[in-house]
């Protein structure tokens, strides 16, 4: 089984305020991912909260999704990735490693990537748009101890580039994956990619 693992415990620094808390559609960004994520395949969601946990756990509706806050999460996007994997239920055949800042991600890419991994179990899944890759990627049960290794403000790239040749990539028609909100400008551009235009 695949399961989730979004990474939310980023200090919004560039934001200057809690991006996850920020409205989209009416609703808290990281609200709006876990909503994605509730209408695909993967097996399950563990949520990595950091400095902000107190606050999102107030305000987000977290439902089935399993909620862990990384006392470390200062020491970098590594650590939030670890304790994810390690967080993960038993028989986790592979994680697939969403960022919390990327509302636009579509439900029908995720089940891509599950398919993908379903039918031909690579170590790494990644969508391709427009001949890009993005995000989210799936990383194989055998690459978890490459990622407990990790050190520092470092995601799942270093291991991607590692297993170069047993990467899968899925065409997929969402520009989503290579849309991330990181600071105000971010923001501003994502209220114009929605429909109505508002938050």
């Amino acid at each position: 089984m695949v399961v989730a693992v979004v990474l939310a415990a980023g200090s919004s620094v560039r934001m200057g305020k809690p991006k996850l808390m920020m409205k989209v559609d009416g609703k808290p960004m990281l609200e709006r991912v876990l909503d994605t994520l509730r209408r695909t395949r993967v097996s399950g969601v563990v949520v990595v909260l950091g400095e902000d946990a107190q606050e999102i756990q107030k305000e987000v509706a977290l439902r089935r999704e399993t909620v862990v806050v990384n006392r470390k999460h200062r020491e970098g996007m590594s650590s939030s990735l670890k304790l994810g994997i390690e967080s993960a239920p038993a028989g986790t055949e592979a994680v697939m490693v969403v960022l919390a800042d990327m509302p636009l991600l579509a439900p029908k890419t995720v089940d891509a990537l599950v398919d993908g991994y379903a039918k031909a179990k690579p170590k790494v899944v990644v969508p391709v748009f427009s001949g890009r890759r993005g995000n989210p990627v799936i990383l194989d049960r055998s690459l978890f101890p490459a990622v407990m290794k990790l050190h520092g403000d470092v995601g799942a790239k270093s291991v991607v580039a590692a297993c170069e040749g047993a990467v899968l990539e899925v065409p997929v028609e969402d520009g989503g994956v290579l849309f991330d909100v990181d600071d105000p400008a971010g923001y501003q551009s994502l209220l114009r990619r929605l429909p109505e235009g508002t938050p």
